[in-house]
């Protein structure tokens, strides 16, 4: 398995455009997106692979840092067949081994540092099935509409790009 995280957006699937340009119209206007801003109706044909993560704020750590906890809010049905099962409100630790999870967070954390989309792109494999996969996949920050911290990144949504690899 190989998984590459870049803030650069070049080589992005153009399937991955749609959501793109929701994110660039938000924030264009001069805003956040929010989770209210996205409009399944502008990419059908992602939605079996689109997903929508948690951002939860844990206790602060030793260096007064908050600890964040990423959960499943929502994942697409082409997700959860690769997966094996659902996993919508898991969080992700438990999801995945560590090594699994210190990846996908890798990716999650650089979006809420940046407070930008990120491409995350490699080769994968899922549970049940001997086929491997080439992924690309978008994740942009979606912020809250609470009023105690307005423009906190509550959400991070990620469309993935799936391609059969034809290497054995």
């Amino acid at each position: 398995m190989s998984y590459i995280v870049e803030a650069t957006l070049d080589g992005l699937d153009q399937r991955l455009m749609p959501v793109l340009a929701i994110w660039q119209r938000a924030t264009g206007a001069g805003r956040p997106l929010r989770r209210r801003d996205l409009d399944p109706l502008a990419f059908p044909h992602l939605l079996a692979t689109s997903y929508l993560i948690d951002v939860v704020r844990q206790e602060e750590d030793a260096d007064g840092h908050p600890a964040i906890r990423y959960r499943y809010r929502l994942i697409g049905s082409t997700i959860v067949e690769r997966l094996g099962r659902d996993r919508t409100g898991w969080w992700l630790d438990e999801v995945y081994p560590p090594e699994t999870f210190r990846m996908v967070a890798r990716s999650f954390d650089e979006v809420i540092r940046r407070r930008a989309p990120v491409r995350s792109h490699g080769d994968t494999g899922f549970a049940n099935s001997r086929a491997h996969y080439l992924f690309d996949a978008l994740e942009v920050p979606l912020v809250g509409d609470a009023t105690d911290h307005p423009g906190r990144i509550t959400a991070i949504f990620g469309v993935l790009c799936l391609t059969l690899s034809t290497e054995a």
